[in-house]
């Protein structure tokens, strides 16, 4: 078992402390996709203000081992457009 680390941004860094005992590197990649999934259906604004949401996962050296990310990126044709009334 090893200790991973799940830090959150969404514009602004939060850092996880506690971090979680897992079997192994699959498990803290599961664990990574349900938390996020978790956090974006509680709070959708995480992703729609900022346009971006990530976690970082790291080992118990504060090593990055991988990130997971979600990104709303408008394409240009939408940027273009003129509000609707």
């Amino acid at each position: 078992m090893a200790r991973y680390f799940f830090h959150s941004e969404d514009g602004h860094p939060h850092d996880d402390e506690q971090g979680l005992e897992l079997v192994d590197l699959s498990a803290a990649r599961n664990e990574a996709l349900r938390m996020l999934s978790d956090m974006i259906r509680g709070k959708p604004e995480n992703v729609l203000d900022t346009g971006n949401f990530k976690i970082v996962v790291t080992d118990q050296d504060r090593l990055h081992l991988f990130h997971v990310d979600v990104s709303i990126i408008d394409a240009p044709t939408v940027a273009r457009r003129p509000p609707s009334v």
